[in-house]
């Protein structure tokens, strides 16, 4: 049950669930885990039974690999449902008609502890995976109303990528840096209608992440750094009344933050430094390909 200034009157949704889950090994060096969920009341139609399925195979005392599936059942929030939200700079409604969404989820992994003696350790893990969802719910304009947002079901949608992370712990120093290439599903790109523009399925984006922690023992003071950067993410839009396709979406933009922090007695810890480095308070938004008057028309987002 909810309620609030942004949920229209009190509506409610609840689910119930049980798990059960099991280990085996069959063969030295493979660990099989797989697992089962069932919904046992909902207020949306689920599946009797909902699989998952996880494997670690050791390849040595140095290199492993894990795969994993997993069938995904999510019914929408009461936010995605009922919330309201209006003021001078945001128009957002829910939707009661939202469907359950459904997925299929698969990962992959192989970690590789390339140094591990003494005070030194290295780490590198290198993973993809591929999710593919049927209903997605996603927060898009209104196709009607331009300065509304609502939630929708997307019939279709994928994502796919990898990750490569690397993790060194050296004396006092523990330092953490990661690559990822994550692609969009470009639902354009199933339109027959489109099919000159000859686009790819998916579009990708990269992001970096970087963390640097030094401990001071003698003070016990520890010095922190993050930074992160984050590639553009563009989504294509076609306008059904001019037939113009065109991408639109967010700049690409870097954040870092450093702090400093030191135990004081036994249940208080102390921290100063700064945060927000570049001073990020809005990411641009652009569209290419057409002009901007166009995306006042009523349009089609695609992708999320």
């Amino acid at each position: 049950m909810g309620s609030g200034e942004r949920v229209e009157g009190e509506p409610g949704i609840g689910t119930l669930a049980a798990f059960l889950s099991a280990e085996w090994r069959p063969v030295e060096g493979l660990n099989l885990r797989p697992g089962v969920r069932t919904i046992v009341r909902a207020d949306y139609d689920a599946p009797v039974a909902i699989p998952s399925l996880g494997a670690k195979y050791v390849l040595n005392d140095d290199m492993d690999i894990r795969l994993s599936y997993a069938y995904g059942f999510r019914s929408p929030t009461l936010q995605e449902l009922y919330f309201s939200f209006h003021n001078a700079n945001h128009n957002i409604d829910g939707n009661p008609g939202l469907k359950a969404e459904y997925s299929n989820n698969f990962t992959g992994s192989l970690s590789w502890r390339i140094l591990h003696k003494g005070s030194i350790q290295l780490t590198t893990t290198l993973s993809g995976f591929y999710n593919d969802f049927r209903n997605r719910i996603a927060l898009a304009e209104d196709t009607k109303i331009s300065t509304r947002f609502t939630y929708y079901n997307i019939d279709r949608y994928k994502t796919t990528g990898g990750i490569w992370e690397n993790a060194l712990m050296w004396q006092n120093l523990q330092a953490n840096i990661g690559l990822s290439l994550v692609g969009r599903y470009n639902n354009v790109a199933d339109d027959g209608s489109l099919k000159e523009n000859d686009l790819s399925a998916f579009r990708f984006s990269p992001e970096i992440t970087e963390s640097v922690t030094y401990r001071i023992a003698k003070a016990d003071t520890y010095l922190n750094l993050f930074y992160k950067y984050t590639g553009s993410r563009k989504e294509y839009r076609h306008n059904d009344i001019t037939g113009e396709l065109y991408l639109e979406g967010l700049d690409d933009f870097h954040w870092a933050d450093f702090t400093v922090s030191r135990r004081a007695g036994k249940y208080l810890n102390i921290s100063a430094g700064i945060k927000n480095r570049f001073d990020v308070t809005m990411v641009n938004g652009n569209t290419s390909g057409g002009g901007v008057d166009d995306a006042i028309e009523p349009a089609a987002l695609f992708g999320c």
